[in-house]
């Protein structure tokens, strides 16, 4: 067993990425792939995020200048949301 990695520390895998932009090219590839699927997992595969992992996704979607598809992850979120969860009056309000 090895020990863990001290916080600011670089690993095997910070080797591999070594730039910003093979890092920003990466997030840009992984939103074009995964866009119309995070929209429909809930429908789909019954698969609902977290408030904290949808906003994480939307966070991902906007830093590539994907706007459109950040808010319409939050919007497919809020629609499966109980009324004590973040997003529950979210779209209920914007509609």
């Amino acid at each position: 067993m090895t020990s863990p990695t001290p916080a600011g520390s670089f690993t095997a895998m910070d080797d591999a990425m070594t730039s910003d932009a093979d890092i920003v090219a990466a997030a840009r590839r992984f939103t074009r792939a995964w866009a119309e699927l995070m929209m429909t997992l809930p429908e789909y595969y019954d698969c609902h995020m977290t408030c904290g992992e949808a906003e994480a996704a939307a966070d991902l979607f906007r830093a590539v200048g994907d706007e459109e598809s950040a808010v319409e992850i939050i919007d497919v979120h809020a629609a499966h949301d109980q009324p004590e969860d973040d997003h529950y009056d979210q779209l209920r309000h914007s509609r």
